[in-house]
């Protein structure tokens, strides 16, 4: 075992549906509804919720003198068996071996520690997903008497949503396409009818996403927003990455010349 491990801390931001239901009075924040589910369960028994035969339960909590909660979360599933190796020198072969958990224990599928504030979540984890604290959160919260919708929510990268709230807010100035395909990709798209509506398209559904009528704003200029596409490597050749980059490029440069 060696004397350190590793472990990548991550930050992410809790996006309700209805902003744990804040604007029907509710708690109003991740943060608030921790609290609240850590008033109404005071056990590690009863913070213990079950999920597709796998338990999530809460082994310890502490809240600083702001009310930031850190959490240390637990997985596992009861009765389970793990395989071992047992040692074998002078033997042509060797089978594994099945073990029991000791008494009164569960062999852990992994845990995860989380730092929340408000609706900023810093979580490390170690065998276990992050869907874990969501699904403890949700379930918990829902058994402490709140209304379900306003116990859900997702995890989402704070650079997404700066940039989704960028989009809205300034618009988009131009698109940059880098595209790979096979050579039977580019036939079918160096067709003028399929060059419009190929990039098109795609200028017109991110004009929607953004709520944008008209002209694209001249001011926006800060966002950067790329198309990719995958190359299969195991059908195709590096000559037809470069007939559809370069196809791209007059696509994008004829579309630009109309957008502008």
């Amino acid at each position: 075992m060696p004397e350190t491990i590793h472990r990548t801390l991550t930050m992410r931001t809790a996006v309700s549906p209805t902003d744990f239901g804040q604007a029907g009075g509710g708690l109003g924040s991740l943060q608030a509804l921790l609290a609240h589910i850590l008033d109404t369960f005071a056990t590690v028994g009863e913070r213990r919720v079950q999920s597709e035969g796998q338990i999530i339960e809460l082994r310890h909590s502490d809240e600083d003198i702001d009310g930031n909660q850190l959490l240390h979360l637990v997985a596992y599933t009861p009765d389970d068996r793990i395989s071992i190796v047992p040692r074998a020198d002078d033997v042509a072969a060797a089978d594994l071996a099945l073990i029991d958990a000791p008494e009164n224990s569960e062999f852990l599928d992994g845990e995860l520690m989380v730092l929340v504030r408000e609706n900023d979540v810093s979580l490390c984890r170690s065998g276990i997903s992050e869907n874990a604290l969501i699904t403890f959160v949700q379930l918990l919260g829902e058994r402490s008497g709140q209304v379900g919708v306003n116990c859900s929510f997702g995890l989402m990268k704070r650079a997404d949503m700066d940039k989704l709230e960028l989009i809205r807010r300034d618009g988009i100035k131009h698109i940059s396409m880098n595209a790979l395909a096979h050579a039977a990709s580019v036939d079918h798209v160096e067709r003028v009818s399929v060059k419009q509506r190929f990039l098109g398209s795609v200028v017109d559904e991110l004009k929607a996403l953004a709520g944008m009528e008209g002209e694209i704003p001249d001011e926006a200029e800060n966002l950067k927003v790329e198309v990719l596409f995958t190359f299969d490597k195991r059908n195709g050749t590096e000559l037809d990455q470069r007939e559809l980059a370069e196809l791209a490029e007059q696509v994008l440069r004829a579309r630009r010349t109309k957008v502008s």
